[in-house]
């Protein structure tokens, strides 16, 4: 009976280690085969790498109340080992890390593979040297060169602005080492664009010297030539070459440029004016004068009249003025009316005239007031005495403008008034007002004035202009000499 009840606990502990046995080898199974899910898991990811995405971003059905599809936005923390996922407008949000079926797990390991894979990659762009990017630093950096040379060696403008338009053309923000050469970019640019400026602006300079310039067209260059300061830029130009020409066009209409004071002239506004007028005007430029509208060539102003005188200069500073000639006019000498005393003819009397010198000989002859207003008597007696060519009154005894020794006679020649005027003498022995013969001496023949040698110069006319007419009244009532002297 005991070998029975030992024999029957034998067999119970066998069974149940037997079953105790068979539930830790179920158990090692279990998770033999859970790790060999897991490795496939992951060996499936490697494998699909070119697809994780797709996975990434999977959409995990599931319907909510209102029956619409949610896609999830799965969130990894730094040390990737916590995930949440969320779900917008969704009242039943799947519990991914809680519900861990092969599917939720699949989809885990696949983000983490991926988000890890995307790391490296960026490690590895940002290591990988970029042959596109060097290029182009390469390239901005031999223009600037090309520039900065030429900047100094250009003959023109010309010669800079295709270098300068393809610096211009390159992206210089993004460059891999901007930072290094900026200040290389910043300092040719610089240099060029004083140099554009300058040649942009003494191109305007053109108007300055056209004859249909406008006041506001040069009001304009001047406000640019101080604003810019161009003679400061020009100073700093690095290229002698264009800094020479450059300064050289700036001082051709540099006058201009710096002129802002209107002309000035001797004659105030609404002057009036009651003798012979010689006008003076004074100007850093060229100028132009209108009178009446009229250009002015000849500054002798002599008519009586209204004016208005206007005086441009090249930079458009005007003065205007108006003024009045208000000479007095000369009086007329009374008309001498003879009438006859009674119907018997009268005698004709003819008055007795001489030749003005005793030894003579012609040098030049009369060819009326447009050339030589009289005769030319010499003498190979240098000491020749002068006599009057008839009886009169001397009505002048003085010099003309050249200072030449000169006697005027006022004489009745058949009953005419005639005035004989004699020039160049060395003495005088008349006096003004005196009557005087034929037969008195009126001086010795000389050289003075405008005169080449001793010699009578003679002239007869039926007015004088120191006497009763004016100079040019005198010149057109001339008489040829030869009228009154003895014909034979």
């Amino acid at each position: 009976m005991k070998a029975l009840f030992f024999t029957g606990l034998a067999g119970i502990s066998f069974l149940i280690c037997g079953f105790l046995f068979t539930d830790n080898e179920n158990d090692s199974l279990k998770q033999s085969d859970t790790y060999n899910v897991t490795s496939n898991q992951k060996e499936k990811v490697q494998e699909t790498a070119s697809n994780l995405r797709e996975l990434k971003y999977k959409k995990l059905e599931t319907k909510s109340t209102d029956e619409e599809m949610v896609e999830p936005v799965i969130l990894v923390d730094n040390n990737h080992n916590k995930i949440q996922s969320t779900f917008e407008d969704s009242q039943e949000a799947p519990q991914i890390i809680n519900n861990s079926t092969p599917e939720n797990e699949e989809i885990i390991a696949n983000f983490l593979v991926e988000e890890e894979e995307e790391n490296v990659q960026d490690l590895i762009m940002k290591e990988q040297p970029n042959n596109s990017s060097e290029e182009h630093t390469k390239e901005v950096k031999e223009t600037i060169s090309l520039l900065s040379k030429s900047l100094e060696t250009a003959q023109s403008i010309d010669e800079l602005k295709p270098i300068a338009n393809k610096l211009d053309s390159l992206d210089t923000i993004s460059l891999k080492e901007a930072a290094v050469i900026q200040n290389d970019l910043e300092k040719v640019q610089d240099d060029y664009h004083k140099i554009l400026s300058v040649d942009d602006f003494l191109k305007k300079t053109d108007t300055l010297l056209s004859s249909d310039k406008t006041k506001e067209e040069v009001a304009d260059i001047k406000e640019e030539y101080t604003e810019q300061n161009i003679e400061q830029l020009i100073t700093n130009i690095p290229n002698i070459n264009l800094k020479n020409n450059y300064q050289a066009k700036l001082n051709e209409v540099k006058n201009v440029l710096t002129d802002n004071t209107a002309p000035s002239l001797n004659i105030g506004d609404n002057q009036v004016i009651n003798a012979d007028f010689q006008l003076e005007i004074t100007d850093d430029n060229n100028y132009q004068a209108l009178l009446n509208g009229q250009e002015l060539t000849d500054l002798n102003i002599t008519e009586n009249g209204e004016y208005e005188l206007k005086v441009i200069d090249d930079a458009l500073n005007e003065t205007t003025v108006h003024f009045k000639m208000e000479k007095p006019v000369e009086e007329q000498p009374e008309e001498i009316i003879y009438t006859k005393i009674n119907d018997e003819p009268q005698e004709e009397v003819t008055t007795s005239t001489r030749y003005p010198m005793n030894n003579w000989y012609l040098t030049q002859d009369y060819s009326g007031k447009g050339g030589h207003m009289g005769i030319d008597m010499g003498s190979s007696n240098k000491k020749e005495e002068i006599y009057p060519i008839a009886n009169g009154k001397v009505v002048y005894v003085g010099q003309d403008t050249n200072g030449a020794n000169l006697v005027q006679i006022m004489h009745d020649i058949n009953g005419e008034q005639v005035f004989s005027t004699y020039a160049h003498m060395r003495e005088v022995f008349l006096n003004d007002g005196q009557e005087v013969t034929t037969n008195d001496l009126l001086g010795i023949m000389g050289a003075t004035g405008n005169a080449t040698g001793p010699h009578l110069h003679l002239e007869t006319a039926t007015c004088a202009w120191e006497y009763n007419c004016t100079y040019s009244n005198y010149k057109n009532s001339l008489v040829s000499p030869w009228t009154y002297l003895p014909q034979n």
